[in-house]
């Protein structure tokens, strides 16, 4: 009677409300109670403060009840600590694809399961529980820092543009395939529905921060991630040019799928802060400035023996690694066209070795050391190595010269550490400068390495080389 009878509400009374209060003491979490008690709260859609007060002051101390005028889905969104972005002068990609799969869809309210999926940026996207429209941000496209597809509206800024007309909401079933693409060299952003390219996009958007891909979406949406490779195998090819972005992971990195807002683990009643977002991955190498050093006139002198002994070196490092001369490189194969005399080395690969030799002793004088010329204890002459391995089938055999006579000093070794990380940046930055890129596998076509890396994370063999090199010289 209650309900359905607005003139009796009015007249109810702070003794009524508590009345009816008790009644969930009685009976429990009755709904038809909390319906009289919400109705109370709200009069031909004005608030009316004194019931408010009355339910608050007699309902909520040490009550754990809830109470709701209707089940409203909560939206949540999901990313992976994956994070691409335009960087001046680092070793970042510009191109990445990723798709989302879609297997479950089911609606638990009387509202329209949410579905979103896009980019998020580390500049501003938190999304939170309680946003949505005119409050906060609710999900992706929410707001300024995101950019997201529902299967027919593009979103961005709380703003939709419809791009596929469509007149069943939610604008996706099971089965479905979105794949994102993000091109920062533009920029732009596009997205793929079942395999075929939308006709809208975001372009000249702002390129601070670091982009990552979200999912966002109410109960009872089910849905995956597929980032190429062995982290969910792709439905569809990439666009010409662009990269699966499973690509961009570290040799190292744990790939996780993390709440883009976190609380804690309110189950085991851990409340926590937001979870931290290592989205410092844009590698820009910053080897020692030499530009101001001048070498002494005897160093000048012997700059392409040093140059020819630090290839020396490198051919034999490689092959004791296993790989042997090949006319084109192939690194499954292990073949490299390298592994030949230094007159013989392509001019590029040369000038590298005389640069690096001059840089290395140019890099000594910079971090303060001096350079003079001695005597050696002996003649200097060259290691003699067996045939087996190291004679290749162009007759080339590595023929470094033998400094095992001369020891260094502790602190020679700290330089020699030094000048290992140095070598590993001035190839870097020569390489990003070539418009090479990190890939987590060589290609010299598409010109990705993975080792355009921060020489914390290169490879141990790369760091025994750097580090010969440097003790060499």
């Amino acid at each position: 009677v209650l309900n359905d009878s607005p003139e009796a509400l009015n007249m109810m009374q702070e003794e009524h409300i508590r009345v009816i209060i008790s009644l969930l003491e009685k009976f429990g979490r009755d709904p038809k109670v909390l319906d009289i008690l919400c109705n109370l709260c709200k009069g031909s859609g004005v608030a009316v403060r004194s019931s408010q007060n009355n339910i608050v002051d007699f309902l909520l101390p040490g009550k754990n009840l809830l109470l709701h005028s209707a089940v409203v889905d909560q939206v949540a969104s999901s990313r992976p600590n994956i994070f691409v972005g335009s960087v001046a002068g680092s070793a970042l990609y510009s191109k990445w694809y990723f798709e989302v799969a879609i297997d479950h869809v089911e609606q638990q309210s009387s509202m329209t399961p949410h579905f979103r999926v896009g980019w998020g940026n580390t500049s501003g996207y938190i999304p939170y529980p309680g946003g949505g429209e005119k409050w906060g941000g609710n999900g992706v496209g929410d707001d300024l820092y995101s950019y997201g597809f529902d299967g027919a509206y593009l979103w961005t800024g709380g703003r939709s543009t419809m791009v596929i007309p469509s007149v069943n909401e939610p604008h996706i079933k099971k089965g479905d395939n979105i794949g994102c693409a993000l091109d920062l060299s533009v920029p732009i952003i596009t997205f793929f529905y079942n395999g075929m390219k939308i006709p809208g996009y975001f372009r000249n958007f702002n390129l601070d921060g670091m982009f990552f891909p979200v999912i966002s979406a109410s109960a009872k949406i089910s849905c995956r991630f597929l980032f190429g490779g062995e982290h969910g195998r792709l439905k569809y090819s990439p666009p010409d040019g662009f990269s699966p972005i499973y690509d961009s992971l570290l040799p190292t990195q744990i790939l996780a799928i993390d709440p883009c807002f976190y609380f804690g683990e309110l189950s085991k009643g851990t409340l926590a802060g937001p979870l931290p977002v290592e989205d410092d991955v844009a590698y820009v190498p910053a080897p020692v400035d030499t530009s101001t050093i001048q070498l002494p006139t005897f160093v000048e002198n012997i700059r392409d023996k040093l140059a020819e002994n630090i290839h020396e070196m490198w051919a034999m490092g490689k092959i004791e690694a296993g790989w042997t001369f090949g006319e084109r490189r192939d690194d499954t194969m292990g073949l490299h066209p390298c592994l030949t005399q230094f007159q013989n080395l392509p001019q590029a690969e040369k000038r590298y070795n005389v640069q690096l030799a001059l840089q290395t002793l140019r890099t000594i004088i910079a971090l303060g050391y001096n350079i003079s010329m001695d005597k050696p204890p002996a003649r200097i002459r060259a290691v003699r190595l067996p045939n087996d391995p190291f004679l290749q089938s162009n007759g080339y055999k590595p023929a470094p010269l033998d400094l095992s006579a001369i020891e260094l000093t502790q602190k020679m070794e700290e330089l020699v550490d030094l000048l290992a990380e140095n070598t590993h940046n001035l190839w870097a930055k020569e390489r990003i400068s070539q418009a090479w890129t990190y890939g987590l596998n060589e290609d010299s076509e598409c010109k990705r390495s993975p080792h355009l890396l921060p020489y914390t994370y290169v490879d141990e063999a790369i760091k025994i080389a750097n580090r010969n090199t440097a003790s060499e010289t």
